[in-house]
C-alpha cells in the first residue's frame, strides 16, 4: 500500500505543478506566451514523479524493513519496526512513559503508545524468519518499568478481580482485531494494533 501512495502522490503533484507552470505562462494581456514557467513547472513536476518512483519502488522491495548483514557468525536484519498499543482498564486509558525504555530493545518515543525497535535481529540469509523473536516480545516492554503483564494481570488487575463499577474484570488481548492469547509473549510485527483490555 505504502508504494502505491507514493506513486499517487508523487503523480498528483507533478501534475499540480505542470498545470501551475502552464497556467502561469499563459499570456496575459498584451504579454505573449512565457515559455520559462511552462519549463519550470514541467521540471519540478518530473522532480516529484521520480520523488514518487524512488519512494515506491524503495516500498516495492521492502527497504523499510532495513538491511541484511551477513557475516561468519550468521546474519543481520536492521529493523525499524513499530506497533501501536491501546490498552484499557476497567473503562480507563492507560499509557505508557514517553521516551523511555532501552534504545537497543523495544522503547517509546514521543508518539503515546507507539512500540519503537530500532535494532539489529538475527535473521536466516532469506530474511524469510526472525532467530531473536523474543526480541520483539511486547512483554519485555513491560518489564522495564516492573508494570505487570501475564495471561490472566494486568497492571494492579487480575481474571476476577473487581471494576470500580463493581463488574468482574478479564483480561484479553487482541492484534490487528483478531483474538491472541500470547499476551506479553506474543512478537510484534511492523504495523501491528495491539490492544490490551481489562474489564
Amino acid at each position: 500500500k505504502r508504494a502505491g501512495y507514493a506513486w499517487i502522490a508523487g503523480i498528483i503533484a507533478g501534475i499540480i505543478c505542470v498545470l501551475i507552470g502552464v497556467f502561469a505562462a499563459m499570456p496575459k494581456k498584451k504579454k505573449k506566451f512565457s515559455i520559462m514557467p511552462a519549463l519550470a513547472g514541467i521540471g519540478v513536476g518530473a522532480v516529484f514523479l521520480f520523488l514518487g518512483y524512488s519512494v515506491a519502488g524503495f516500498y516495492e522491495v521492502g527497504g523499510e524493513r532495513g538491511g541484511v548483514v551477513c557475516g561468519p557468525e550468521g546474519c543481520d536484519l536492521v529493523l525499524r519496526w513499530h506497533s501501536q498499543l491501546y490498552m484499557m482498564i476497567c473503562g480507563e486509558e492507560y499509557h505508557l512513559p514517553l521516551e523511555a525504555g532501552d534504545l537497543n530493545a523495544l522503547h517509546t518515543h514521543k508518539k503515546l503508545d507507539q512500540l519503537h525497535f530500532h535494532s539489529m535481529i538475527k535473521t536466516d540469509e532469506s530474511e524469510n524468519e526472525i532467530l531473536e523473536p523474543e526480541k520483539l516480545a511486547i512483554g519485555g516492554l513491560f518489564k522495564q518499568w516492573d508494570i505487570r503483564f501475564t495471561d490472566e494481570c494486568f497492571v494492579d488487575y487480575c481474571n476476577g478481580d473487581s471494576c470500580p463499577d463493581g463488574t468482574t474484570g478479564k483480561l484479553s488481548m487482541t492484534v490487528n482485531d483478531v483474538p491472541n492469547d500470547e499476551f506479553g509473549d506474543y512478537s510484534y510485527k511492523d504495523g501491528d494494533e495491539i490492544r490490551i483490555t481489562f474489564g
